[in-house]
């Protein structure tokens, strides 16, 4: 993790061409995950810089496309979790309670646009993941880091009450981004047990496909989209932080079927 003084409460919007800077979140931190669109998204827990020793939070934020509000914190404060969801309606899961020490969990909280609830848990500990879905109540996790150093590649389907395994993503990872709906989604980069992954693969829903290459590797990058349309930013590239965006776009190319 960075130095405390490396932490930022600062915000940026893509607008599809460059990014611009808007008003800064209320509490500084850092590992965060979220979920919504440009103006209506919601983001909680995260590292804490301020604690000593450094905690994670379980401060929540909701954007509305100008400026963030302070909502309902989580009820257990966590770092490198996954979120999918809007403003209105989040899953959020798993993670780790403490910066520095095991603390892995596998706990499960639901945002209705008022408050956290304890949900169904994942079957195992799980942090460092990926989360997609557009809606509270169909999303999915890949990867993450189970229980000391152990990664996994395992898909975690989520339909609004319980969870079950789907496909297996091609390669274990940690720390990839990924968006997209349930049955259409895009997981870019991350990182194995040894180095930074390129790796950009579609879930379909049942199983995972190769895909492309990113042109800047990286783990730990955010991004946001659906299965056609989407972007990867920042996060850690050999050597050091990037500032790299990157486009996913899938050719729709128009068919035309002579009948008789």
């Amino acid at each position: 993790a960075p130095a405390p003084s490396a932490f930022k409460a600062q915000t940026e919007e893509y607008n599809g061409t460059s990014w611009s800077e808007q008003n800064d979140m209320n509490t500084t931190r850092s590992t965060i995950s979220g979920g919504g669109t440009q103006t209506a998204c919601i983001t909680a827990g995260g590292y804490n810089p301020s604690g000593s020793p450094v905690y994670a939070t379980t401060n929540a934020e909701t954007y509305n496309g100008a400026s963030w509000t302070n909502v309902n914190t989580l009820n257990e404060g966590r770092l490198d979790c996954a979120t999918f969801g809007t403003s209105t309606g989040a899953i959020l899961v798993g993670g780790s309670e403490a910066a520095g020490s095991p603390g892995t969990v596998s706990s499960v909280e639901s945002w209705n646009g008022t408050s956290w609830t304890a949900t169904t848990s994942i079957p195992a500990v799980r942090q460092e993941m990926a989360g997609w879905g557009l809606t509270s109540t169909a999303g999915a996790i890949v990867g993450g880091t189970q229980d000391g150093p152990n990664i996994t590649a395992e898909t975690l389907e989520w339909d609004g009450s319980s969870w079950t395994a789907g496909g297996d993503y091609p390669s274990v990872l940690k720390y990839s981004t990924a968006f997209g709906s349930s049955n259409s989604a895009i997981v870019a980069g991350g990182e194995n047990a040894t180095a930074k992954i390129g790796i950009c693969a579609h879930y379909n829903g049942t199983s995972w496909t190769e895909v492309a290459e990113l042109t800047t590797t990286r783990g730990g990058s955010s991004g946001n989209g659906t299965g056609l349309l989407g972007f990867t930013a920042g996060g850690e590239a050999p050597p050091g932080a990037t500032t790299a965006t990157e486009e996913w776009t899938v050719n729709l190319a128009n068919k035309t079927i002579t009948t008789s």
